[in-house]
């Protein structure tokens, strides 16, 4: 999103209204902003893609959820590449699809931290 569009998000206030409503902060955190943008015509102004790797292994309200026993080297390099379905734009290629990723349980913690190093190549 570049500066003019960030500034013509934060003036807009009709949709906002609706999504104040009873739909509460997750879904203003998921919904408002792709909706917000497609409604008023402005995704040529928008990446259209997300930041946040999310697994929808079946139809239903929620993500697949991920434990300790999920935590692999393999998991994690897999969802920062989109699991080669990454592209951009007008299908032009880039290296990391997704800098975060969710849902996961509390346990598996230790076992991203561990990792973090390994997988994103640091420390």
């Amino acid at each position: 999103m570049d500066r003019e569009l960030a500034i013509d998000v934060v003036a807009e206030e009709r949709y906002m209204a609706v999504f104040r409503g009873d739909h509460g902060i997750a879904n203003m955190l998921e919904h408002y902003m792709p909706t917000l943008v497609t409604l008023l015509g402005w995704g040529v102004r928008a990446a259209n893609r997300t930041l946040t790797y999310t697994d929808w292994p079946r139809p239903g309200p929620h993500p697949a959820s991920y434990d300790v026993r999920d935590v692999t080297p393999e998991l994690l390099g897999g969802m920062r590449r989109g699991n080669g379905e990454c592209g951009y734009g007008a299908g032009g290629a880039v290296e990391f699809c997704f800098m975060f990723a969710r849902k996961f349980s509390g346990d598996a913690l230790g076992k991203l931290l561990e990792l973090a190093p390994k997988v994103m190549g640091f420390g």
